[in-house]
């Protein structure tokens, strides 16, 4: 089973906010509903890894983005939003010229969202 952190509305439209274990989020909205909540959201409650343990180590060796590189990306958003370039164009052109690989793909991850909706 795993372990889901929920809030969740009575009847009443009081918040109520907990954890619960659970086999699916789907099981999970199943008793909160059966209990007379209205389910607002649920998420999974990731397990800590051990400092020294592999997995910790391959996270770590992603580079950070620094401050000055994410002026940049700023700078050159803003210049092609206020060009006419619209949302989407403009991140892909940043993500196709952008070196730095954390970036790219933080910026790849928002342009997906952007398109989404």
């Amino acid at each position: 089973m795993a372990r889901f952190r929920f809030s969740a509305r009575d009847k009443k439209g009081a918040l109520k906010v907990g954890t619960l274990e659970a086999e699916t989020v789907s099981s999970l909205v199943k008793q909160l509903r059966d209990k007379g909540l209205h389910v607002m959201s649920v998420s999974p409650i990731e397990h800590k890894v051990r400092s020294g343990s592999a997995l910790r180590r391959i996270v770590l060796v992603k580079p950070r983005v620094k401050p000055k590189d994410l002026a940049i990306f700023t700078r050159q958003f803003a210049m092609m939003l206020e060009a006419g370039i619209d949302i989407v164009k403009s991140l892909s052109v940043i993500e196709q010229q952008t070196d730095h690989l954390t970036l790219k793909e933080i910026i790849g991850g928002i342009r997906g969202e952007v398109e989404k909706g």
